[in-house]
């Protein structure tokens, strides 16, 4: 009773808040939303540690004080950048759209053409749910959600990305779902510069091991869509810019592990060179890197009793 009552009063405060942030001009709220990003930047000590430790492990320590600090910064504000845009896209999601400037569509076009889908493998960087926004108005297109922990949040997200047009599939129950979709022609997008639970492989990022979801290569193997990468980045004057390259090139060995193995080490490289082009752009706060293991699969153990 009483947890109902606390999402309840969450929720008219969200819903308050948003009525406020949509009336504000636009100019004020990015001003806002990038004191706030300095301001998260500067005193999270927790995640300022974890930032300046990826940022070494992934640059070495040639790396100066002052572009980590840079970075730092930047990748706050880039955060919470996203989070108003994507919070007031009800109201200005004409200009937010319009403001989009996308390389290599004519990539996916083709692959779609095929009738088989397409599966787009992207990053935190940048604000990936415009992007996603902008694709939706094109293609029929799905992305897989991990479900936040606050339920009245996870439902406002759930709203915006309905509102955006995107079909969302939660990710613990998503293959039977993304695979329909695939096989009507839609297009679906993974992140995969997250730190991987069970079904993951371990393969190089930035040179360190990282645990990596399969999900991409086995639906790939599986349904004979086609993966491309596609990332976004933020221009000097305030923009969005998107780029989808062309689709890998894999070949099949008959070795199904293997051939898991090197088509996600495949997309894991090319992620890593779109964050090195762009690194102020990316969720460095995230804890990439754990317990590093030898390359391979990593399978779940089995319960005790099973062989």
């Amino acid at each position: 009773m009483m947890n109902h009552l606390m999402e309840s009063v969450e929720s008219l405060l969200i819903v308050f808040g948003l009525r406020i942030l949509w009336m504000l001009p636009e100019s004020f709220v990015r001003e806002l939303a990038c004191l706030v990003g300095w301001a998260l930047s500067e005193t999270l000590r927790s995640r300022r540690r974890i930032i300046e430790q990826n940022l070494r492990i992934a640059f070495g320590p040639d790396l100066s004080p002052s572009r980590i600090a840079h970075i730092r910064q930047q990748c706050w504000i880039n955060i919470c950048l996203t989070a108003a845009e994507v919070l007031r896209f009800p109201c200005r999601s004409v200009k937010y759209l319009r403001g989009i400037r996308m390389e290599g569509m004519e990539h996916l076009e083709n692959s779609l053409s095929g009738g088989r889908g397409a599966i787009l493998v992207t990053a935190h960087l940048g604000n990936w749910e415009l992007v996603g926004a902008w694709l939706a108005q094109r293609v029929p297109f799905g992305v897989i959600a991990r479900p936040l922990n606050q339920k009245p949040l996870a439902r406002l997200l759930d709203d915006l990305r309905a509102q955006m047009g995107m079909t969302v599939f939660a990710k613990k129950s998503a293959l039977k779902g993304v695979l329909s979709f695939l096989r009507r022609g839609g297009l679906v997008a993974f992140m995969l510069d997250q730190h991987a639970g069970r079904q993951s492989v371990t393969v190089p990022f930035f040179g360190q091991p990282a645990k990596t979801v399969t999900s991409v290569a086995m639906l790939a193997v599986r349904t004979g869509a086609a993966v491309h990468l596609g990332y976004t980045w933020r221009t000097p004057d305030g923009g969005i810019h998107a780029r989808v390259h062309p689709a890998f090139q894999t070949e099949s060995t008959g070795d199904l592990e293997h051939d898991i193995l090197e088509a996600t080490a495949q997309y894991t490289l090319a992620i890593e060179t779109a964050i090195r082009e762009h690194p102020e752009g990316w969720l460095w706060m995230h804890r990439r890197w754990r317990k590093p293991k030898p390359a391979g699969i990593q399978k779940k153990a089995p319960k005790s009793g099973q062989k």
